[in-house]
């Protein structure tokens, strides 16, 4: 088994929960290109990269 294939073997997709904003570590957040403009993902993208 590839490298790239196990580092993802352990993770699975779960449903947001606000809770994992102040969790660390890293993270993927899908969203549609709409919610970067007025949704909660402009709020996560402010908070993870604010400069």
């Amino acid at each position: 088994m590839s490298l790239a294939i196990e580092s993802f073997e352990k993770y699975s997709a779960q449903p947001w929960d606000r809770s994992y904003v102040e969790q660390p570590g890293a993270m993927i957040v899908f969203a549609s290109p709409g919610m970067l403009h007025a949704g909660y993902s402009l709020h996560l993208f402010k908070k993870w990269a604010p400069d």
